[in-house]
């Protein structure tokens, strides 16, 4: 749990230690959410980013495709796609 509150033989006895007590559990809390916050966005973005990159490869293969290119030139062309995408780690 995030409060020790009821575990112990401590608690808060006053009005201001009650607001202390309070306002120490509501930072804890908002610093939980910033923390899973950050966590899941990172990896919504990271997701959007490999659709983006699976996306750029269909292109590459319909452009090929579209234009009759052979295979092997075809091939070179989505590995210096992915290739991109490996250096850059997605970052355009």
């Amino acid at each position: 749990t995030m409060t020790p509150m009821g575990y112990s033989g401590v608690y808060a006895v006053s009005n201001s230690e009650k607001m202390f007590t309070i306002c120490v559990q509501m930072t804890g809390a908002v610093m939980y959410a910033a923390v899973f916050g950050t966590i899941t966005a990172s990896i919504n973005t990271r997701d959007r980013i490999e659709a983006e990159h699976a996306q750029r490869l269909k292109r590459v293969d319909k452009f090929a495709h579209a234009y009759g290119l052979d295979s092997e030139l075809s091939r070179k062309i989505a590995s210096y796609t992915a290739s991109l995408y490996n250096l850059n780690r997605g970052i355009d």
